[in-house]
C-alpha cells in the first residue's frame, strides 16, 4: 500500500493505492483532511482489542468516504470505501495477526 502525493501550482492530492497479484486498486481523497481522517480512523480502530464492527463516515462536497472495520473466519480487517457519484473504490487492509492492532 502506498500513499503518494502529486501537486501542481494551484492544487495538491493524494493517491493511495493497494496493489496484489492480480488486482490493482486506486483511492484518491479529494484533499489532505479526508488523508488524515482516514488515517485518525486507523489509529482508533486498531486500538480495540476484540471482535467488534463500528463503522465510519464521511462525506464532503464531491465524495463520501465509509471505514469499517469488520471480522470474519480469517481475522479482523479495515474497509475503506469511497465513493464520487456512481463510481466506488474499494480498499481493504487485513490485520498480520489476530489482536495485533
Amino acid at each position: 500500500m502506498t500513499i503518494v502525493r502529486s501537486t501542481n501550482p494551484t492544487d495538491s492530492w493524494f493517491e493511495w493505492t493497494e496493489r496484489g497479484r492480480n488486482f490493482f486498486r486506486r483511492i484518491i481523497p479529494e484533499n489532505r483532511k479526508t488523508l488524515e481522517w482516514v488515517v485518525q480512523i486507523l489509529r482508533e480502530a486498531f486500538k480495540f482489542r476484540g471482535n467488534g464492527v463500528r463503522r465510519w463516515k464521511k462525506g464532503d462536497s464531491f465524495s463520501e468516504t465509509f471505514c469499517a472495520r469488520n471480522f470474519n473466519n480469517f481475522g479482523r480487517y479495515i474497509s475503506i470505501v469511497s465513493t464520487r457519484g456512481r463510481r466506488r473504490a474499494v480498499l481493504i487492509i487485513p490485520e498480520t495477526t489476530f489482536n495485533a492492532g
